[in-house]
């Protein structure tokens, strides 16, 4: 189960995917527990497999955090600030 609607970012909320039949659940955003949070270019080759829940991080993490390890493995980061601006129409 890929869960994109921001609702059920916790184990114990996203369990009902589980009781209705998923094997897993993906969380395409920041998850508000313990859930382990995976960044592909970053750190998914520190998944277990198996594991249940996971979250995706956020779309702004996705973008950045790539670019951010790069940078951090070849010069160092001491510090960053990071800015996210979203577009809303009426």
């Amino acid at each position: 189960m890929l869960k994109s609607t921001g609702l059920f970012l916790t184990k114990e909320k996203a369990q009902a995917h589980i009781e209705a039949g998923a094997k897993y659940v993906v969380m395409s955003a920041p998850s508000k527990d313990d859930t382990p949070m995976f960044v592909c270019g970053v750190n998914e080759k520190t998944y277990v497999k198996g594991t249940q829940f996971v979250s995706n991080a956020s779309c702004t993490t996705n973008c950045l955090a790539p670019i951010a390890k790069v940078l951090n493995d070849k010069w160092g980061i001491a510090d960053g600030l990071m800015t996210t601006r979203y577009s809303i129409r009426f």
